[in-house]
């Protein structure tokens, strides 16, 4: 297999599917290619079998949403591809050359091999590369796969990897640093001279296209796909400046010196809020964020978590235009996005990842937590057997989804009992952390108070309803908090 070849073009190349980048980053960069900037050809480099047919080259359609508008656009936005789990060879080919100096990569949270910050070295995948550098399948092993006959070719130029991550780890180069260590990568010194790995996030409400919406779009459009939707939104990509130079990005993208507070947003002002639209709308039998968010109940729940998340976030000009970007964008109707995708997500990555953290900061600043608290409630109430058979494939194995079932058994019956009984909810709640590996829940269920404030909550759900419990919870204008120490 041969490399891809290029003219007087910059080079980027993208690990991993394609969708994210194909939608958001490569269509702008070829909109600025356009603007007088020196053109960019982007290669699509596929380091797993599953790749293979996942629409990162060939042309497919964007459709933009902008302020109601739909603006459709055909793009073939990654020209070119290498299938390095067949054969690196073509990858270790362009890494050499002096003219390429950027990459991307997209992948999977699972992908980064990411265990409490920290790369796993002892998985399967991570140990596989590090014992056979010549035929590597993580983005590690190719990464310096290709490093490795880059700088056996004296190559000087810099070189910079931004993943865009959404904030999975803080210090992404610390992650690969580790990788390097481990491997016994004999360039350290250029690498910590020549390279950067920075953290890029995306920030956008996407709905996936369900068959349906293909068939709808396709007649619409006399376009057989494959789609992709997405809004215009500033600062719709947030990609770390690193020490070299970058691309000619063009709009919608941002460059900023600290990531931080940008993922800090997305995590409290965006990510929390459509969890608890999808959780606080699924437990009122609704299918679309749009109609939960357009509830003054639900609306208003979502402003109180904004509340409670603001000691957690800097509050300046960009916070503030954030914030009031939030609802607006998911009230969206343009194309609906299904509250039964947001719930079915939350259970592997977004409530360990993003609800969870939130709540222990906000226990250790002593600051309100009760709406937090209720979306944990919302949660725990949500994990019957239907929803857990549709979590089979996030979770990997059968076995997890029907022990979960069975806590969630013991739940509803302590639930309905009518007595208060929290020691049988924090056994629960930390035999979650134990059957999903997420530790976090652990620690939680190891709080009396905080497990005291989600026993009420989930009392009044089941005896009352959603809205009865939003609305007690919006009653607490004072928004004490308690004194949640752990014991």
């Amino acid at each position: 297999m041969s490399a891809p070849t290029h003219g007087s073009e910059k080079v980027l190349l993208h690990f991993g599917p394609g969708n994210v980048a194909g939608a958001i980053l490569f269509p702008r960069l070829q909109r600025a290619n356009g603007a007088g900037n020196p053109p960019v050809k982007t290669i699509g480099v596929r380091i797993r079998k599953s790749n293979k047919n996942s629409g990162i080259t060939g042309p497919y359609c964007l459709i933009e949403l902008n302020n109601g508008e739909m603006v459709v656009t055909v793009i073939e936005s990654v020209v070119d591809g290498i299938d390095a789990w067949i054969d690196p060879q073509p990858l270790a080919v362009l890494m050499s050359d002096p003219t390429v100096t950027w990459a991307t990569a997209s992948l999977t949270a699972a992908a980064y091999h990411i265990v409490n910050g920290r790369l796993d070295l002892s998985a399967e995948n991570v140990r596989h590369d590090i014992e056979n550098p010549d035929q590597p399948v993580t983005i590690y092993g190719n990464w310096f796969y290709g490093l490795r006959r880059r700088f056996e070719q004296g190559v000087e130029e810099p070189f910079t990897l931004w993943l865009i991550e959404n904030g999975m780890v803080d210090a992404p180069d610390e992650l690969f640093k580790q990788y390097a260590l481990a491997a016994g990568f004999p360039y350290m010194e250029q690498l910590e001279r020549l390279v950067d790995v920075m953290p890029a996030m995306v920030d956008r409400v996407a709905p996936n296209v369900s068959p349906a919406l293909h068939d709808e779009l396709s007649q619409r459009l006399s376009w057989p796909g494959p789609f992709v939707i997405t809004e215009g939104f500033e600062g719709l990509l947030i990609l770390k400046k690193g020490r070299f130079a970058a691309p000619p990005w063009g709009e919608h993208i941002d460059l900023v010196d600290d990531l931080k507070p940008y993922t800090a947003m997305k995590k409290h002002l965006f990510s929390m809020l459509h969890i608890a639209a999808g959780l606080s709308g699924g437990s009122m039998g609704l299918n679309y964020i749009h109609e939960a968010v357009r509830m003054p109940s639900v609306a208003a729940f979502m402003k109180r978590l904004q509340d409670e998340a603001a000691v957690l976030l800097s509050r300046d000009e960009t916070h503030t235009r954030y914030a009031e970007s939030v609802l607006p964008r998911m009230a969206a109707d343009d194309y609906p996005d299904a509250i039964d995708r947001i719930v079915r997500n939350s259970m592997q990555q977004k409530m360990p990842g993003t609800v969870l953290p939130a709540v222990l900061k906000l226990i250790s600043l002593n600051a309100p937590v009760e709406a937090h608290a209720l979306l944990v409630s919302m949660f725990l109430l949500h994990l019957d057997a239907e929803f857990l058979r549709k979590q089979e494939p996030l979770l990997n194995h059968g076995e997890i989804a029907t022990r979960l079932a069975g806590l969630h058994a013991d739940l509803m019956a302590w639930v309905n009992t009518g007595q208060s009984e929290t020691d049988i909810l924090a056994r629960v709640v930390q035999e979650i952390g134990s059957v999903t590996g997420h530790s976090i829940w652990t620690e939680l269920g190891r709080n009396p108070a905080f497990i005291g404030l989600v026993d009420a909550q989930m009392r009044t759900i089941s005896k009352e309803g959603v809205v009865a419990a939003i609305n007690r919870v919006l009653a607490d204008s004072s928004a004490s908090s308690l004194l949640l120490c752990t014991t």
